[in-house]
């Protein structure tokens, strides 16, 4: 991360896929604050694979590694070694971030059932407004904030908060994390369809909210939150 001429922070991560000689450099964005940059490249920044040795085990059942039954992969979101069996699942590409470690050519990618399983228990709990639930799913390491739920309907995570009506999650998203509300950078199209009808309404900072079907705003602690986008 460098300062541009303007003030900004300009952030870039390393990436190496398979059809790559030498790691490339990717430009992730450029950003406000020095704080957003940072949580830009803890998004972005693709995971270490897990180097194979003689006595590598699955990382998620901790089995021994067989040339049929217990085939090695690596998963596409964590990086680390598992099994077959422990990575029978797939996301759409659309779910990782684009400077991650995978080839360009992969449609869906494969993933282990800790991330498979964490990921749905985020957005779960993110729907359901349990910020109990939220925290502990996030707190896996396997929980990425800026992608899309392209499995569903396209949500961010910050859309199933707000769905969910849980305020502290939805703060939490936004300030702490600094988690994208936009599909674009030119902040024009919501991430998701059914989110253009979905808006908070702020009644009052101080007194309950609630959450109506049509266009809305919460406010916070002297935040403005607008979560939801007709398109333009």
């Amino acid at each position: 991360m460098h300062q541009t001429p303007e003030g900004k922070f300009s952030v870039s991560v390393w990436r190496k896929n398979k059809q790559d000689a030498e790691p490339v450099e990717v430009s992730v964005g450029v950003y406000d604050t020095a704080y957003e940059g940072q949580r830009a490249a803890e998004s972005f920044s693709p995971p270490l694979w897990q180097e194979p040795g003689k006595d590598s085990r699955c990382a998620v059942c901790d089995s021994t590694f067989g040339y049929v039954l217990k085939r090695r992969h690596h998963c596409r979101n964590c990086g680390r070694l598992v099994c077959s069996a422990c990575a029978e699942r797939f996301w759409p590409r659309s779910m990782l971030p684009p400077t991650y470690n995978v080839d360009t050519s992969e449609k869906k990618v494969r993933v282990c059932s800790s991330c498979y399983g964490a990921g749905e228990d985020f957005r779960k709990a993110c729907l359901s407004g349990s910020e109990e639930g939220a925290m502990a799913a996030f707190s896996t390491g396997c929980v990425n904030l800026r992608v899309p739920y392209t499995i569903y309907h396209n949500e961010l995570p910050v859309h199933c908060a707000a769905s969910g009506g849980n305020l502290n999650i939805l703060a939490w998203l936004v300030d702490d994390r600094c988690c994208p509300l936009f599909l674009d950078r030119e902040k024009k199209r919501s991430h998701a369809t059914w989110v253009e009808r979905t808006e908070r309404v702020c009644i009052d900072a101080r007194k309950k909210w609630k959450l109506l079907k049509r266009w809305g705003h919460e406010c916070m602690n002297g935040h403005l939150y607008q979560v939801g986008w007709n398109f333009l």
